[in-house]
């Protein structure tokens, strides 16, 4: 038995389903898992339970380290970084037995989306798709999973050439959406991400299906225009249980890099429609390198109660400590002056020394986004591109 603690939460209440993939992540920090439809077939309703996750939380229970987990978690730790688990909790024990009933539902409704958020990827974002499917990214350090993110396989141009109807028509995907009757009833909260859910045709019917759970959470770049917002806001019944999740977490120029594909100002013209409609608004900021130089403006500007983030550790080469010793000595200067629950974790997650492997493949990735996408990077500090430049 290991003395370090193995248990996360999540496992146990949590589920995403992604219906365009055709997988499940029990946590959405872990690695998906295939469906086995045919166990499916034979076991309706149970998909929370499926024998991949019960014997994972069985190894959690025996305080074992599981693999779905190796992806984000257990690495991050082993640097001493934060990570998910720790940023929510997870290592309070709140199940002693395997089997159980899921109190969180997140769907992923499809990878339709008009931007191409830095760290984001082909899995979740159709325009990041595009991108790479008119020439991959050839990394000098390059790793499998990192190939696997950059460049298309025969799966993605098959996606790219479905539209949502014909997605949405599958049988495989018919008998995903089926699974949501058994599992809505028990909730206390639905997740709906994407992709852009404001862009998918099934956002209305499984936001009504969901009229009766205490809390919706619907994450969204805001990357539509205000009047298509407004537009899907009326077709909703009823909003009173509805909280956007707006990702966002820097300001001006540099969250034009980071969200690329949305405009600052329309971000903020869309924020207005939610105020003016009375809808529920929070924000999600992912963590990263990229992502810090302009933190703490954004959290003076925008954050409120109930706000949260994220760590981006995925691929290594964006994750918080990828920056030079200036960088980080002002940018903790910054989160000193500022008073909240992630704060430290934050600070936590920029101490490790970063590889010069990291350090290399970032060089390469933020020329690439310069110049594929035409954009500058003179709203980055001096000494932080001398520094990837080295």
């Amino acid at each position: 038995m290991s003395e370090r603690s193995y248990y996360c939460s999540n496992k146990f209440k949590y589920i995403k389903i992604d219906l365009e993939r055709q997988m499940t992540y029990n946590c959405h920090a872990a690695t998906p898992h295939v469906v086995d439809f045919n166990w499916l077939s034979e076991n309706p309703g149970n998909i929370f339970n499926s024998p991949v996750s019960v014997a994972e939380r069985k190894q959690m229970l025996l305080n074992q380290r599981n693999r779905s987990c190796e992806q984000n978690c257990w690495p991050s730790e082993d640097l001493g970084k934060s990570s998910t688990r720790i940023v929510e909790f997870g290592v309070e024990r709140t199940h002693t037995e395997p089997v159980t009933q899921p109190t969180i539902l997140d769907v992923t409704l499809d990878s339709d989306c008009n931007m191409s958020c830095v760290y984001c990827c082909k899995e979740f974002s159709s325009a990041w798709r595009r991108e790479v499917s008119n020439g991959g990214y050839q990394f000098p350090f390059p790793t499998q999973d990192i190939v696997n993110r950059y460049t298309v396989n025969t799966k993605d141009t098959i996606l790219s050439n479905l539209s949502q109807a014909e997605k949405q028509s599958s049988k495989r995907h018919q008998q995903l959406k089926a699974e949501f009757d058994t599992i809505i009833p028990g909730l206390k909260t639905l997740i709906i991400t994407g992709g852009e859910p404001l862009l998918s045709t099934q956002l209305k019917d499984l936001v009504n299906k969901a009229c009766a759970v205490p809390l919706i959470q619907l994450y969204s770049g805001l990357g539509v225009s205000p009047q298509r917002l407004s537009r899907v806001l009326e077709s909703f019944d009823y909003t009173d249980n509805i909280t956007f999740v707006i990702s966002a977490e820097t300001v001006g120029p540099l969250y034009e890099f980071v969200r690329y594909g949305n405009s600052y100002e329309n971000l903020l013209n869309n924020i207005e429609v939610l105020k003016k409609k009375n809808i529920k608004f929070i924000f999600h900021s992912t963590i990263s390198n990229l992502t810090l130089p302009g933190f703490v403006e954004f959290y003076n500007t925008h954050w409120n109660d109930n706000s949260d983030i994220d760590f981006s550790n995925t691929p290594s080469f964006f994750a918080p400590n990828v920056l030079d010793p200036v960088s980080k000595d002002i940018i903790n200067a910054g989160l000193d002056t500022l008073s909240g629950k992630y704060i430290k974790q934050i600070q936590q997650s920029i101490e490790p020394t970063p590889t010069e492997e990291d350090r290399i493949n970032l060089a390469y990735i933020l020329k690439e986004l310069s110049n594929r996408r035409q954009l500058s990077l003179e709203f980055y500090p001096r000494h932080f591109l001398d520094w990837i430049y080295s």
